[in-house]
């Protein structure tokens, strides 16, 4: 069984009990949802800086065992952070987050700021895969195993395998992040996420916002005051499996437009990337993803100079994220234009592949395209790791964010590629020689009160709690961290978008 799928019982399951179970302190339990992008990067900011130094922090997730001795620890797609806050007398008795990033930036975006009414109806319709969860804490959550003595101090524990359950009913998500900014999702439909199951091959897409749904976007849909924030820029590349890496590896050998003397490191990807690291071209990836009236590119042999591989065939496997994320949203604009321009108009009407696009040709050959649908940025790299739907050539290939370059989340030889010729680093986008980056936003919920802690939080992530003597690595504006590219320090020659992805890289 799948992630998505797995995600999805458990969800429908908790709301149709409507129980929510209990917290493991007294604390006010602020919830988060939204990209999943930043997965790691926000969890960096609560474990690493706003839980107090040297205290018990317990990291509550739903992912497998791996990860255990990794930063950050745990690698599930919901995650719920117990500790004694770096500043306790802004809470009212220690610190209680959770975050969801199942369906990415558009639950983020949905959640912060749609109508409570409408958000109840969403929340409860079978239509909707993506029910905004929290980690269930009743008997330990469920979970499988408790490890503790993580973390460079020791003093972190992570119960990995925990139950997720949906919110609490008539409960709000305090915060949300989205990759991109909220016209991405209006613009077009092609963000705008689907009724669950409907993307499947032999399906035919449906919208789950529609009026005969009983939901409309974005009629009515606010925040809190001064929200969103534009946080910091977030880095996007395209990540191969580790079987595409090596022989895209091989044939820029062979072809020239990498050095004879890579022959030796064939298949050896490191995170930062280096002389030897093979390239991908816009276009290239362009006609991978984009279809119009048919896919552009039916396998992976336009990839290769020299042909398919030897004694293979060209299949490929396209993991793409779902609608709604804002992963996707950013590569439906970047490589597609999709969603730029009032109306929305993409190059020449191309659109994102879906998986229903690929009933026409799929199995009619030896040479074919895959598509996967995944809910989250770890089911993207997973697939990544181990492209178990395409068993032919292990030939995968996607977009994911950059905070992701690292050992310890791509594996086994995967790895990111450069795009035309660059890497997707900190160091190139922030000069500007690396175009694919997105403005991250953070949202906040009209529902948080003054006083209560998660307004509380988002003041301070916001850096809007300056007299409160916020530590400057506990807000957005000051994290520093692989893949996040900060767009407000002035001693440095930054280059973001300035929170309009169709804008392209601007001097901040």
């Amino acid at each position: 069984m799948n992630q998505t799928k797995q995600l999805a019982i458990a969800a429908v399951a908790a709301a149709v009990g409507g129980v929510f179970c209990g917290q493991a302190n007294a604390a006010q339990q602020i919830i988060g949802a939204g990209a999943s992008a930043i997965n790691s990067t926000l969890k960096n900011i609560i474990v690493n800086d706003y839980c107090g130094s040297g205290v018990a922090i317990t990291i509550f997730d739903n992912g497998g065992s791996n990860g255990l001795t990794s930063t950050p620890i745990g690698k599930g797609t919901v995650y719920r952070v117990n500790c004694t806050p770096t500043s306790t007398v802004k809470f009212t008795s220690g610190l209680d987050i959770s975050y969801d990033t199942t369906g990415g930036s558009w639950k983020g975006l949905l959640a912060a700021v749609s109508p409570t009414g409408e958000f109840e109806v969403l929340a409860q319709s079978s239509l909707n895969q993506y029910i905004p969860l929290t980690i269930d804490l009743t008997s330990a959550g469920g979970c499988t195993t408790t490890v503790g003595g993580l973390g460079t101090s020791g003093n972190i524990s992570l119960a990995y395998g925990c139950s997720v359950v949906a919110i609490p009913a008539g409960a709000t998500v305090n915060f949300g992040f989205t990759d991109v900014e909220r016209a991405m999702f209006s613009n077009t439909p092609y963000n705008q996420p689907l009724i669950s199951g409907t993307w499947s091959q032999g399906g035919t897409p449906a919208y789950l916002y529609t009026a005969a749904n009983g939901l409309a976007f974005p009629s009515g849909w606010t925040e809190k005051s001064g929200y969103p924030v534009q946080a910091f820029g977030v880095v996007f590349g395209i990540a191969a499996s580790s079987a595409l890496y090596a022989a895209l590896q091989a044939d820029q050998i062979t072809s020239g437009l990498l050095g004879s003397s890579c022959s030796g490191t064939i298949g050896a990807w490191a995170p930062g990337g280096n002389a030897c690291t093979p390239s991908i071209t816009k276009s290239q990836y362009r006609s991978i993803v984009a279809t119009v009236g048919g896919a552009l590119t039916l396998d992976a042999s336009p990839l290769f100079a020299n042909g398919s591989p030897s004694g293979s065939s060209a299949v490929l496997e396209l993991a793409r994220r779902d609608q709604g994320s804002g992963t996707q949203a950013s590569s439906n604009a970047f490589f597609l234009n999709a969603g730029c321009g009032s109306n929305g108009n993409s190059y020449s009407g191309l659109g994102p592949m879906l998986p229903s696009d690929t009933s026409a040709y799929t199995g009619s050959g030896t040479d074919e395209l895959t598509v996967t649908y995944n809910a989250t940025t770890t089911a993207v790299i997973n697939e990544l790791n181990n492209p178990v739907n395409n068993t032919a050539t292990s030939f995968a290939i996607g977009v994911v964010s950059a905070e992701n370059d690292k050992s310890s989340a791509l594996t086994g030889g995967a790895g990111f590629l450069r795009l035309d010729g660059v890497y997707p680093s900190n160091t190139n986008a922030a000069a500007g020689v690396y175009p694919y980056e997105s403005t991250e936003n953070f949202h906040c919920s009209a529902s948080n009160a003054s006083g209560t802690d998660g307004y509380t939080l988002c003041q301070d992530l916001a850096n809007k709690n300056g007299a409160n003597n916020v530590p400057v690595s506990d807000t957005l504006s000051g994290y520093t961290g692989v893949g996040i590219v900060q767009i407000s320090n002035a001693s440095t020659v930054f280059f973001t978008n300035k929170g309009n992805m169709c804008d392209g890289l601007v001097h901040n």
